[in-house]
């Protein structure tokens, strides 16, 4: 069940922009204004306030914003409890997430959650952490996976895994051959690192900081922030980074890529997934508890320990997953 009004006019309010709004329902910016203007005429009453590019509530429109949202979720309620009565878990489940988790968590728990209901349909759409967040506070995906360096979580977010991060080089990188590494090594050496600004970086440097390298020191060759692509770079020998441990596994084992041992002090990271508020879907239900099923079933090698010739079949990582998903991005 849904009212494409109140639906529509909840995207304007939060959004704060008619454009954006008709973006989100993939519709045009003239359909969007006539939902909004039709809600209007019924109730008689204006709700929106349209000045420019600016788009504030009157008083009744304020009062409808509240009620609508609590007529959604009851809307929501309903859908759910008839799918309950069903037990029928079906339809499409959009997801937005980092690409690391993308890679190394969704493959093998989209994988096994289809052995179990074959009727639904996934669409993954990829972004930093902050961009994921933010697309579960506008609604725009069903559930979220981030990093946990963000300013701040999501009301309902939970921790699903850890992952402790290495510094790669190539094998054939002079640092390769010695087996630990100083401050000066990393001042001296040409590190890839994560945009200026990202999570990532900031995290990155509190860590490096922490240890007595300055980050103003650091001799940065290029900014990505597609972790996969940092540790091509590096395997490319265009310089050192870090990585995910189990994201490097295969390439450790293989020897395309070494370890930098530097410190004793673990750099790790917290992975978590939160849901929209309100009452949630029992597709949403389902897939978070077949997450929170697999979430403690795996710990893997850490740089400290030696790595195993092959990653472990079952669960989430710790620090790990599987390999490669085929993804695309929510049409927009």
């Amino acid at each position: 069940m849904e009212d494409h009004r109140l639906k529509a006019f909840c995207l304007v309010v939060e959004l704060k922009s008619f454009s954006k709004a008709a973006d989100a329902k993939c519709i045009t910016q003239p359909a969007m204004s006539h939902l909004i203007r039709s809600l209007e005429e019924e109730l008689q009453v204006k709700l929106i306030n349209r000045d420019g590019k600016t788009v504030s509530l009157t008083p009744a429109g304020r009062l409808v914003y509240q009620q609508a949202k609590d007529i959604l979720n009851l809307y929501k309620t309903i859908d759910n409890e008839i799918a309950l009565l069903n037990k029928h878990v079906h339809g499409q489940l959009v997801i937005a997430t980092i690409p690391t988790l993308a890679h190394l968590m969704l493959p093998k728990v989209i994988h096994s959650f289809s052995q179990t209901f074959p009727n639904v349909e996934f669409s993954i759409m990829l972004g930093t952490s902050d961009e994921s967040v933010l697309s579960i506070s506008q609604g725009l995906c069903d559930l979220c996976f981030f990093e946990g360096s963000i300013p701040q979580l999501p009301a309902h977010a939970e921790k699903i895994a850890d992952d402790e991060m290495v510094l790669v080089a190539a094998s054939t990188h002079p640092l390769a051959r010695k087996k630990s590494v100083t401050a000066d090594d990393l001042l001296e050496s040409m590190f890839i690192m994560p945009e200026s600004g990202s999570s990532m970086r900031d995290l990155t440097e509190k860590y490096l900081a922490s240890l007595g390298v300055s980050p103003n020191r650091l001799r940065i060759s290029m900014t990505v922030n597609d972790p996969a692509l940092r540790m091509e770079l590096a395997q490319a020998g265009l310089g050192i980074a870090f990585i995910s441990s189990w994201s490097a596994i295969r390439r450790l084992q293989e020897g395309l890529l070494v370890v930098l041992r530097f410190g004793k002090k673990q750099y790790s990271r917290e992975y978590f997934m939160a849901a929209q508020d309100g009452t949630l879907s029992p597709l949403v239900e389902a897939f978070m508890k077949h997450v929170r099923q697999l979430s403690p079933t795996i710990k893997v090698p850490t740089s400290q320990g030696s790595f195993r010739k092959q990653a472990p079949a079952q669960g989430l990582p710790q620090s790990g997953g599987a390999e490669s998903l085929s993804l695309h991005k929510k049409a927009q």
